[in-house]
C-alpha cells in the first residue's frame, strides 16, 4: 500500500471575499475590515506571490466622483477596493452619498416633487423650507434636470470672500451658508488644491508622539488624553494596522 505524500501546504482559514481582494486592496485595510492581525493578512498576500497594492494615482475626474454614487459604485468604476474609496473621501472632507437630514425628515408631496426641474431649486426650497441642496439632492435622486440646464451652462461663479470660506470650515456648512450642495463645494475645493478642515484638524490630532503611543498603551487612556472618544483612537489604530501589545 503506498504512502500519501505529505505537503507543507497549509490550508488558509481567511475568508475567501478578502483573499480575493488581496493585492487590489492595501493590507491594512483589509485587515481593518475583516477585523484581522494586519501581519496575517500581509503573510497572506506574500504567500500567494501578490504585489502589494498599487495606490491609485487620484486625478481631478476621479476625486470628482467621490460622494455622487455610494463607494462600492465608484470603486467599481474606478477598478479599486471601496475601503481605498471611502479612505479617501474621508480625507478629502466630502461626505457620503445619500440623503440630508433634512430629506430624511421631510415628506414629499406630490405637488412639491411636480415642482422639481420646472421651477429653480432655490425657489422650490423657500416655498416648502428646505435648503437648496437638500432640493437638488432629491431632483437628481429622481433623475429629473434642472431647470433651465443647458449643455456647457457655466456653474456657481465664486467671489474672492466665498473661496476664503473653503477649508475654514467643513463643505457642507460653506455649502449651506452659499446655498449650494456640499459636492460643488467640495470640487471647488479640491480644484484649488485647498484642505479641508476636518482634515487638518486631524493631522494636528495625530502628532508622531500620539501615533506613537498607539498600542502600547490602551485605546481609552489615549482618547482620554486627546478629548476624544475610545472608538475613534480605536478605528485610527486598526485602519493603520497597529496591534495591540500584550502588554497593554
Amino acid at each position: 500500500m503506498k504512502k500519501k505524500k505529505k505537503t507543507n501546504r497549509t490550508v488558509s482559514r481567511l475568508p475567501a471575499a478578502l483573499i480575493r481582494k488581496l493585492g487590489r486592496q492595501s493590507d491594512s485595510s483589509l485587515a481593518h475590515e475583516y477585523d484581522l492581525p494586519y501581519a496575517q493578512v500581509r503573510q497572506e498576500r506574500l504567500s500567494r506571490g501578490l504585489p502589494a497594492f498599487a495606490r491609485l494615482a487620484w486625478n481631478a475626474r476621479q476625486l470628482a466622483l467621490l460622494g455622487t454614487a455610494p463607494d462600492q459604485q465608484i470603486a467599481q468604476r474606478l477598478g479599486v477596493g471601496a475601503t481605498s474609496v471611502y479612505a479617501k473621501r474621508q480625507r478629502q472632507g466630502i461626505a457620503a452619498f445619500g440623503k440630508s437630514t433634512q430629506d430624511s425628515r421631510h415628506k414629499w408631496t406630490k405637488k412639491q416633487i411636480q415642482m422639481l426641474g420646472k421651477i429653480r431649486d432655490a425657489a422650490i426650497a423657500r416655498k416648502i423650507g428646505l435648503d437648496n441642496a437638500t432640493v437638488a439632492w432629491k431632483r437628481r435622486s429622481l433623475g429629473i434636470a434642472p431647470m433651465g440646464n443647458r449643455r456647457g451652462r457655466a456653474g456657481h461663479n465664486w467671489t474672492k470672500k466665498q473661496i476664503a470660506m473653503l477649508g475654514k470650515w467643513p463643505d457642507q456648512e460653506v455649502g449651506r451658508r452659499l446655498n449650494l450642495h456640499r459636492h460643488q463645494v467640495a470640487i471647488k475645493r479640491i480644484a484649488l488644491g485647498i484642505p479641508n478642515s476636518v482634515t487638518q484638524q486631524a493631522e494636528m490630532l495625530w502628532t508622531a508622539e500620539v501615533v506613537a503611543q498607539l498600542g502600547k498603551r490602551l485605546d481609552r487612556e489615549v482618547a482620554e488624553e486627546l478629548g476624544i472618544t475610545a472608538s475613534r483612537v480605536s478605528g485610527y489604530r486598526q485602519r493603520h494596522g497597529i496591534p495591540m501589545s500584550k502588554s497593554s
